[in-house]
């Protein structure tokens, strides 16, 4: 797995992900290496972590709105 200095996951950048797909899926012809199939894992665990990030900031959020009313 490739280790991101950005990061404390060990798990490929961001903007690293969002490149990978285009190039992967531009010919559905293309049959995925086992490479590039860790790649789009890695791609799943960045977004993963993004959501649940943002989920926790929304929970917080909203526990915040309940107690000011």
């Amino acid at each position: 797995m490739k280790k991101n200095n950005n990061s404390n996951y060990g798990i490929v950048s961001l903007q690293q992900a969002k490149g990978l797909h285009k190039k992967r899926f531009s010919n559905n012809k293309h049959k995925l290496s086992e490479t590039e199939i860790k790649q789009l894992i890695n791609e799943l665990e960045v977004r993963q972590i993004e959501l649940e990030m943002q989920n926790s900031e929304l929970l917080k959020t909203n526990e915040q709105l309940i107690l000011k009313t």
